[in-house]
């Protein structure tokens, strides 16, 4: 089993009883406190909802923030193994926070943002019960090849991606979409007219209405 006890996190909790929960990971060079900062505007929209950060699993190699994977080869079959080895730590710090709030797997969203929306995309069709959903923004689908064999299930899925991204090409977020369409996966998207790797108002609208229609029953 993975221990991730020492596993460091930012929340925010609303006072009323808990009835969802978002696990938000973020990008690579970031850290827990990234994503964080958007839950209590998308709260506002989300009651009930919890709203967890942890920080990836690793030191970034650049000097600063972390990384859920080094990012040194561009191999696909290499990149597959670390979101492997990554969705271990995640998958069971989430065990631990539906223990925590005492919820069943259908009352989890994933949000990540470009290291994140990848490990995102990875982890959640690989889950033996389905999240309610995922949200990717700025990211790629790592394995498209190996997709129908490997998801046991297919959470409905939003993906953003701004088209003046120069960090993560706009082309990933589509080829993932088509991938999903593909292979049954029910997907919505939006493409940001002249954002880069960012988020805006016009993605965070969109991702707060997919949430609401997926993860508020």
């Amino acid at each position: 089993m993975i221990n991730n006890k020492d596993m460091e996190f930012a929340e925010y909790i609303p006072k009323q009883d808990i009835k969802n929960l978002v696990i938000m990971l973020h990008g690579y060079g970031a850290d827990k406190n990234d994503l964080i900062g958007l839950a209590s505007h998308l709260g506002k929209d989300l009651p009930n909802t919890a709203f967890i950060s942890p920080d990836a699993i690793q030191p970034c190699e650049i000097g600063f923030g972390r990384q859920w994977f080094s990012i040194g080869s561009a191999d696909e079959n290499e990149t597959y193994d670390k979101l492997e080895n990554a969705s271990l730590y995640i998958n069971e710090f989430i065990k631990q926070q539906l223990k925590r709030f005492n919820l069943s797997p259908d009352k989890v969203a994933l949000v990540g943002f470009s290291q994140g929306t990848m490990l995102s995309l990875h982890i959640a069709p690989r889950q033996n019960k389905q999240f309610a959903c995922v949200v990717g923004f700025s990211g790629i689908l790592v394995g498209c090849d190996v997709l129908a064999e490997k998801c046991k299930t297919k959470p409905p899925i939003c993906l953003i991606h701004g088209d003046a991204d120069e960090i993560v090409d706009v082309k990933f977020t589509k080829l993932a979409r088509d991938c999903l369409t593909e292979n049954n996966f029910v997907v919505e998207d939006l493409i940001c007219s002249g954002l880069g790797h960012s988020i805006n108002h016009d993605g965070l609208s969109f991702a707060t209405k997919f949430l609401q229609k997926h993860l508020i029953k």
